[in-house]
């Protein structure tokens, strides 16, 4: 009995001893970023009892990391700083134990290798993304943004609206000029001709192209691919103005709804062969190249490819697609954040690091994308504040203290029993 009462003070000396050191940890890192604060619990310890004696117990500690109560988000100067707003945690390489782990602190900068890492030394993961930014890969890589410079890139789509005149006389023309890059990032000038031939009915015709520097010729359009004739080609339109098609046999029939793609070869560039497609509109549509009455109008021209241009910055988007910025004022996706949610986020095993890993307890992650699945979004230029709040830390010190007291007061008077039973004589 006399054993149980100090096993029982004893036990609650060592949980209010945890309880204190838990204060002092929150206490400690009120201003680590991504920081969640741990709670001490307690559960009862029971032993046998029967209806006419009592045997004490004691207690046990039960760490609760505060896990789904999130920080207030505060502004940075620097873009790679994330914070999440929702559930969620970034998933990042840990440094030196290996694997993956699971953080809000998202204090993330550009590391000597390119990746970004948070002032732990994690590299942040995620998914790589093509030009188009589409995922490339299942399967979540370092992000690396440092050094990726845009390359030259050729011009392979160009897209044009226009209004071709109704009321035209048959003859007249139309010049639409047009700029292409080659593979080396030398700018090139077109010229699409539009010449009216009869009722509903023009031919594109695109001859050389030139430098667009010095304005030689460095090619000609070709019709047909590598080594094919002129680009000439007849533009026919349906009685509503809408685009019907393309003629390429010179037969006056549309034997094609799509333009056929510009070529161009031997460049004196140097660049490589030219191979454009040409968005002109689709048949019976009246978002490329239509035919109503009125005077020659431009809608739209746009095309691709561009010059090469040093990296200036990165941007996070809310979604986590992570996009480098370039001098030219381009832009490109690189990434996309990986983002992972628990099932029981409380479950998690804090490391080092203010990192946490997966458990039985927390569930395997759920790899989501920023913004859905239940998974929050993105803040690029800020962090998530700890949420520590130091006044509840305060009282929690002082119950512990006090309580703990009280324990030793526990052991005192159980010390004094055991004694009075040695003094007793026979």
């Amino acid at each position: 009995m006399i054993s149980n009462i100090f096993s029982s003070a004893v036990s609650g000396l060592q949980l209010n001893a945890q309880r204190v050191g838990a204060a002092a940890d929150n206490i400690a890192n009120a201003n680590t970023a991504g920081y969640k604060a741990v709670r001490l619990e307690a559960k009862t310890v029971t032993t046998r009892q029967s209806p006419t004696a009592y045997a004490p117990g004691g207690v046990q500690s039960a760490p609760r990391t505060q896990a789904s109560i999130q920080g207030l988000l505060q502004a940075t100067p620097d873009a790679t700083d994330l914070a999440l707003s929702g559930p969620g945690y970034f998933t990042v390489a840990r440094a030196g134990a290996g694997g993956l782990g699971y953080t809000r602190s998202g204090a993330f900068s550009l590391a000597a290798d390119g990746t970004l890492k948070n002032v732990s030394g994690q590299t942040l993961l995620g998914y790589p993304l093509d030009g188009a930014g589409k995922p490339t890969s299942d399967t979540p890589a370092p992000v690396h943004v440092g050094g990726r410079g845009l390359d030259a890139r050729a011009t392979e789509n160009l897209a044009l609206s226009a209004n071709l005149p109704a009321n035209a006389p048959n003859g007249q023309s139309h010049d639409v000029n047009v700029q292409l890059t080659d593979s080396q990032g030398n700018a090139l000038n077109a010229t699409l001709n539009f010449k009216q031939e009869g009722a509903n009915t023009y031919r594109l015709s695109i001859g050389a192209i030139s430098d667009g520097v010095s304005g030689g010729a460095v090619s000609t359009a070709q019709l047909g691919g590598a080594g094919g004739g002129a680009y000439t080609v007849g533009v026919h339109f349906n009685a509503d103005g809408a685009l019907a098609g393309f003629d390429t046999t010179g037969d006056g029939a549309v034997d094609t709804t799509s333009a056929p793609n510009l070529f161009a070869t031997s460049l004196s560039t140097g660049g490589a062969d030219l191979n454009v497609a040409l968005n002109l509109g689709k048949s019976g549509g009246l978002n490329g190249l239509t035919q109503f009455a009125g005077n020659f109008q431009i809608g739209a021209i746009s095309a691709d490819g561009g010059k090469p241009a040093a990296a200036r910055g990165v941007l996070v988007a809310s979604d986590g697609t992570v996009s480098a910025q370039y001098a030219n004022g381009d832009s490109r996706p690189l990434y996309r954040v990986a983002v992972a949610t628990f099932a029981n986020p409380s479950g998690l095993e804090a490391q080092t690091g203010n990192v946490y890993i997966a458990t039985q307890a927390s569930g395997a992650p759920l790899a989501r994308t920023a913004g859905q699945g239940g998974a929050g979004t993105i803040a690029g230029g800020a962090l998530e504040a700890s949420n520590v709040d130091i006044a509840r830390q305060f009282v929690d010190l002082i119950v512990a203290e006090t309580a703990y007291t009280a324990n030793v007061k526990t052991i005192q008077a159980a010390g004094d029993i055991t004694r009075s039973l040695l003094n007793v004589r026979a």
